[in-house]
């Protein structure tokens, strides 16, 4: 009998990396991995790796197959190589794979993993997919009936490089005891130096158990919840989501040593550290210059009620020192867990956060930038015959706390425009930089000053903006709006 096992969406749409808990792990193989166990968090068993543990063999133009008694074996397809390749199977058990597995320890709860089977295929990235399949070990058939399999999946983008387990669509036959899976030939899986030399892709098998209470999906919510802000004011978002990125980069104006803030309530589940030094033939450690691989000192929270998991990546610290709230402690909404750093593996300070969503057992990660909400997110119009004799119309728009607005006025025969822009700070409410410009019919643009205005906070929810500024003909203008009394992280406001 067989049975399909779907992991949510393709591979090819999953390349998300999550920042991973560093465990500590004694079965074989060591490594010279900078680890440090999770704060409050525990790590999963691993299966003892089978006596027959390698093998190597040549697969030609032609494709063949390649066999590990007990462990896999690695079908090629006809064209995988260009020319013929010596190719080989391991099994392991090293640090390095814990330290990068343990993210999904940590959401699943799981007790017991297999050791790694690691495909190498020498200087030659394989064309194609491969089909793999995997002897499941007998611990991990009685942990579950229901099982899957996880590739090492490189994340970069061009200031950070680190990895995560990503998991596969499977296909499992509880007559032999097998797994099988498709391996792309992606050089994010089949990636070169990150582990050994050459090409080399790294797979875990896993139960799938139900999801265990408190990490389960409680909520009725039908689509990814809203977030807050992980800072107080102004950022730019410089690394977007999606390829071989699953998160976004966050930087501030200052360059590091802000406050980072847990984007909802929650618990933390991981405050720990993920280094991991650099191979010689790393050939993404050595384009971005960097040393090291990993998320350096991370946080990991879960929100639970909503199926929602945040992980926010580069925390400042001293390597190894675990600092900011512990493993098991509840963090509200807007509370520290840090402050941005550079440690890992990046070229820069920045904030790496990352969202997923939808239970414990199978979490999808989500573009976080859609799901953030500014405290004074909204769309505010209005329209009123001033006495000036002039028509005016306003409209302002905030944005991740940032406000953009515009204001036009005509009497019949003439007519113009303002815009403006600036930024709202949610530690102060108030206004920061604004700058401006405005256009008068047949006279041209002049640019004009917006002093800092504020938002009042009323005590029915809604919230009062405003800002004056002087423009050398007109004199002052001004702008006043007016947000609804509403919750942005659970819908839109006036939009």
């Amino acid at each position: 009998m067989q049975r399909v096992l779907t992991f949510g969406r393709p591979l090819v749409r999953r390349f998300l990396g999550i920042a991973v808990l560093v465990s500590t792990i004694s079965c074989g193989g060591g490594s010279s991995d900078s680890t440090s166990t999770p704060s409050g968090g525990t790590s999963p068993s691993v299966v003892p790796v089978p006596a027959n543990s390698a093998t190597q063999g040549e697969i030609g133009t032609g494709g063949g197959t390649l066999s590990l008694a007990e462990v896999a074996s690695a079908t090629f397809p006809a064209g995988a190589f260009a020319f013929g390749r010596s190719v080989s199977i391991k099994a392991t058990a090293l640090e390095e794979a814990a330290s990068t597995f343990a993210i999904e320890a940590a959401i699943q709860q799981l007790a017991i993993r297999s050791y790694e089977v690691r495909i190498n295929t020498g200087e030659a990235l394989p064309v194609g997919h491969t089909s793999v399949t995997l002897v499941v070990p007998q611990a991990i058939r009685q942990a579950a009936a229901e099982v899957q399999v996880l590739a090492e999946v490189d994340q970069f983008t061009t200031n950070e490089l680190a990895s995560s387990f990503e998991v596969l669509d499977s296909v499992l036959d509880t007559t032999t005891g097998t797994i099988t899976i498709a391996l792309p030939g992606s050089d994010t899986i089949f990636a070169k130096g990150r582990n050994d030399s050459g090409h080399e892709a790294v797979l875990v098998i896993a139960p799938l158990l139900p999801a265990p209470a408190p990490l389960a999906l409680q909520s009725s919510v039908a689509e990814a919840p809203f977030i807050a802000l992980p800072f107080r004011s102004d950022f730019d978002i410089t690394s977007q989501y999606g390829g071989p990125h699953g998160g976004i980069d966050m930087v501030r104006a200052q360059g590091g040593g802000e406050d980072v803030l847990a984007v909802a309530d929650g618990v933390v589940i991981a405050n720990a550290w993920n280094l991991k030094p650099c191979k010689p033939d790393d050939q993404r450690c050595a384009s971005l210059g960097l040393t090291h691989r990993g998320w350096g000192h991370y946080v990991l929270v879960s929100h639970a009620d909503a199926g929602v998991y945040t992980v926010y990546g580069h925390l400042q610290g001293i390597e190894g020192v675990v600092s900011g709230p512990a493993a098991g402690l509840p963090v509200g909404r807007g509370e520290s867990l840090g402050l941005v750093g550079a440690t890992g593996g990046v070229t820069g300070a920045h904030l790496h956060l990352e969202y997923r969503w939808g239970g414990a057992a199978n979490a999808e990660r989500v573009d976080p930038e859609p799901r953030l909400r500014g405290i004074f997110d909204g769309k505010y119009t209005k329209s009123e015959l001033l006495p000036d004799g002039f028509i005016h119309t306003e409209t302002n728009t905030i944005t991740l706390n940032r406000v953009t607005g515009n204001r036009s006025f005509s009497n019949g025969l003439v007519g113009g425009a303002f815009n403006w822009k600036g930024i709202v700070h949610a530690d102060s409410a108030n206004f920061g930089t604004i700058s401006g410009s405005g256009t008068i019919e047949n006279l041209g643009t002049r640019p004009f000053v917006l002093t800092t205005g504020g938002v009042e906070l009323m005590g029915d929810g809604t919230a009062q903006m405003s800002w004056t500024g002087l423009d050398p003909m007109f004199g002052m203008i001004g702008g006043v709006a007016m947000r609804e009394a509403c919750d942005p992280f659970l819908k839109e406001c006036n939009q």
